[in-house]
């Protein structure tokens, strides 16, 4: 894999609007949220909407920081759907 910058392409403007927006409302969402060595961890409850709403924020923050990885999980009705953050270091 290339080597891409650590970088956001987002303007400050739609960074402060997307934090306070939707990165909000889906960590507010979270059950468990373990930072780990390279990146996140984080539990959320089984819903068609929530994962909807986590491939959105997949969808967009792979569009603006291109050196992120993202890793789903989602199961049946009841097991929590698990997204894994990560990327390089620093």
């Amino acid at each position: 894999m290339t080597d891409l910058p650590i970088a956001c392409d987002l303007a400050p403007t739609d960074l402060e609007r997307r934090k306070a927006g939707l990165l909000t409302a889906l960590g507010s969402r979270a059950t468990r949220v373990e930072l780990t060595a390279t990146g996140l961890e984080a539990e959320f409850p089984s819903s068609p909407e929530l994962l909807a709403n986590i491939l959105e924020v997949i969808r967009l923050e792979s569009a603006c920081c291109r050196f992120l990885q993202f890793q789903l999980r989602a199961g049946p009705e009841g097991v929590p759907t698990r997204l894994v953050l990560s990327g390089p270091p620093g």
